[in-house]
């Protein structure tokens, strides 16, 4: 039998921004595509609290399926760093597939995301890693600010001035550089908050019910709530009338 992959829990962060052709509105002047200029990553349980800056999304990626094993990914706001994440990689030879996450063969990946457009998670396997990417606003939906504050982090969230040019591969200035950091180090503190108390599934709905659950013992907990589709035979042929 082989050995038990052990998982790797990370927080990260995308900073994106637009850049090209100047359009003038009436609110003034915009630019017409956006990409990702920064990005941050570091490590749940280092206390060396030591933060990965990336100066794209394909850094990102790079480093991010360089260790072989299991990899769990936080980002705060899934739908919207996702959405770069999979543009990614589907310009860039991925496919996706409708498959359990223990099927997918490198370079492959498949998503969670329900039909009123809420994302989960994204899988994706690049040779012998996986790279499990979660939604941490389902588990904690608060903004960054807000769960700083109530849960007394030590980082808390910075103010940085989002107008400029900015680009993959832009300079970063040591002010954007510690803007981003700290989102991700109040991100990992939280998420350590959170997993002690045994709060790890993938929703905070599903931690309540899970320590719900654990009020009782499985028989007691089965003959007070069964699990209907037992009787769907049942149900199914009755008719009260």
């Amino acid at each position: 039998m082989g050995k038990k992959k052990l998982k790797t829990f990370w927080a990260c962060d995308f900073e994106s921004t637009v850049w090209g052709k100047e359009i003038e509105t009436q609110k003034g002047k915009k630019q017409d595509r956006t990409e990702i200029w920064a990005a941050a990553s570091t490590k749940l349980y280092d206390d060396t609290e030591t933060v990965y800056i990336h100066h794209s999304i394909r850094d990102w990626l790079n480093f991010i399926v360089q260790e072989p094993g299991n990899n769990i990914v936080y980002f705060h706001n899934l739908s919207f760093d996702g959405s770069f994440i999979i543009d990614f990689i589907l310009r860039n030879g991925w496919k996706w597939v409708d498959t359990n996450p223990k099927d997918l063969h490198s370079h492959e990946f498949t998503t969670s995301i329900s039909d009123m457009g809420q994302w989960y998670k994204i899988i994706l396997r690049k040779n012998h890693t996986t790279v499990e990417i979660r939604n941490s606003l389902k588990l904690m939906p608060k903004s960054l600010r807000a769960i700083g504050k109530s849960f007394g982090t030590k980082h808390q969230k910075l103010d940085m001035e989002y107008e400029g040019e900015r680009y993959a591969y832009c300079p970063i200035t040591s002010e954007e550089e510690q803007y981003i950091q700290n989102d991700v180090l109040v991100l990992k503190e939280a998420l350590e908050m959170m997993f002690a108390e045994g709060h790890d599934k993938l929703t905070i709905g599903s931690c309540c019910l899970s320590e719900y659950k654990s009020g009782f013992d499985r028989r007691t907990y089965e003959r007070l709530f069964p699990r209907l589709e037992r009787f769907s035979g049942f149900i199914a042929g009755w008719n009260p009338f």
